[in-house]
Parts: C-alpha cells; sequence; structure tokens
C-alpha cells in the first residue's frame, strides 16, 4: 500500500515538472502558435502543432490561415510539403500531395455539395491528364482533362442510364462519339458543342434508324427506316 502511495506521489511530481516546463498541456489540443515561421503564400498562415528547422515548420504538422483555411501533414523548409490535407472555410477539401506549398501532384478534392476530382494538381491547379470528375446527384465523369475540364477521350456515365463515351474539347462532347439515351436508343458519329453534328448514325430499339448528314442535333440529309418504312431525307426535309 505505501509503495503505491509513492508512486503516485511521484507520478504527479513528474506531471507537475512536464506541464511546468511546457512539454504538456493542461489545455487541450488548442491552436497556438508554435514560432515555427511558414514561408509567404497566398495568405499567411500560422504554425500551431509539430517542429521545426532552422526556424522552419518542418516535419508533420498543422496550421491555420488568417482566412479560416486548415492544413495538416508534411512540411519542409516552411513550405506544404509531401502528403496532407487542404480544408477550407467553406468546406471544400484536398488531400493528397503538396510541394512549393500547394497542391502538387496526385490528389483528391472534394466540394462541400460532393462533387468530387481525382487526379493531377500543379501549383494548386487542376492539370492535364487523366482523372475521374463525380458530379453529385448527376453522373461520373472517367478520362482525359486538360486544364480542370474533361479533354480529350472519355466517358460520361450519368445517374440515369445516359452515356457518352468519345473526344471531348474544354469540357465539350466534340468529335467523335457515341451516346445511348435512357429510350436505348443509340448516336454513334461526329459531334459539336454536345449536339450531333456531321456525319452519324441513329438507331432506336424499335427498328428506326437514320444514316447519314446531322446538324445541330437533327438528321438534315440522308436515309433510313422510320415506322418500318424508308425515308430520304435532304436539308432538313422528307
Amino acid at each position: 500500500m505505501r509503495l503505491n502511495k509513492y508512486v503516485g506521489a511521484i507520478i504527479s511530481l513528474v506531471l507537475a515538472g512536464m506541464l511546468a516546463s511546457g512539454c504538456l498541456s493542461d489545455e487541450g489540443d488548442a491552436d497556438k502558435p508554435t514560432g515555427c515561421k511558414i514561408k509567404k503564400s497566398i495568405v499567411e498562415w500560422t504554425h500551431t502543432h509539430g517542429e521545426c528547422m532552422d526556424g522552419y515548420a518542418h516535419g508533420a504538422g498543422r496550421a491555420i490561415s488568417h482566412d479560416g483555411r486548415r492544413y495538416e501533414g508534411g512540411f519542409k523548409q516552411g513550405r506544404f510539403s509531401g502528403q496532407g490535407t487542404l480544408t477550407h472555410k467553406e468546406g471544400d477539401k484536398y488531400i493528397g500531395e503538396f510541394a512549393y506549398g500547394r497542391a502538387h501532384g496526385k490528389g483528391v478534392l472534394t466540394a462541400p455539395n460532393g462533387d468530387k476530382f481525382e487526379g493531377t494538381f500543379s501549383r494548386g491547379k487542376r492539370q492535364t491528364g487523366k482523372g475521374i470528375l463525380t458530379v453529385e446527384n448527376k453522373g461520373k465523369y472517367i478520362g482525359e482533362f486538360r486544364g480542370g475540364r474533361p479533354h480529350g477521350r472519355g466517358k460520361f456515365t450519368a445517374l440515369s442510364g445516359i452515356s457518352y463515351d468519345g473526344e471531348y474539347v474544354s469540357g465539350l462532347r466534340q468529335g467523335q462519339g457515341t451516346a445511348t439515351y435512357e429510350s436505348g436508343g443509340v448516336y454513334s458519329g461526329q459531334w459539336l458543342r454536345n449536339k450531333p453534328h456531321g456525319q452519324g448514325e441513329m438507331r432506336q430499339l424499335d427498328g428506326d434508324n437514320f444514316k447519314g448528314e446531322f446538324k445541330k442535333g437533327l438528321p438534315w440529309t440522308g436515309g433510313g427506316i422510320l415506322e418500318g418504312k424508308p425515308f430520304e431525307m435532304k436539308n432538313g426535309e422528307m
């Protein structure tokens, strides 16, 4: 019994000494400045947890900005570096690689409404390359990007079942592509500004079809089957 009493007293004294020296805090995990400097960025940051090297934040740590952003992850000589999580006051969150103090490399950016982009970032911006864009309550695009928008080859699949597999230019369906509609109909051919335009073919489940030239989404010149009978069109008229 006496041994337990003395052990308890010794532990109390040790903890009291650690509190007095600053090794422990009795105020919880508060966001207090460490004194470690963070190199100049778009906004001013305060280092709140972690270690320093030569006066700068270095290694694993945390920081808060004056406009409400929060960062948790790696630091290198006063800049965000390595794996980390950056959360904006509005709710946007980036999880991934950092360099030069910004999102740089592979990462995932999620908006407050649930929209999500997974791909490559360069100095804080979405960049060229393959990625995945998930639009909340609408669908998912998997393919190539340029400047943060679908550009090149890709496929978008909507929750409704509509899909488009083909070429994109600056976020628009443009070039060669195939679209499948809710009705089960399929259009395959050329596109311009999100509409069938140029040479293509439309086929419906009931057997109706049209092959030829399309203009702004409508059959223009060509022929096919309508209600079981052959028909011809020229300049938008039968």
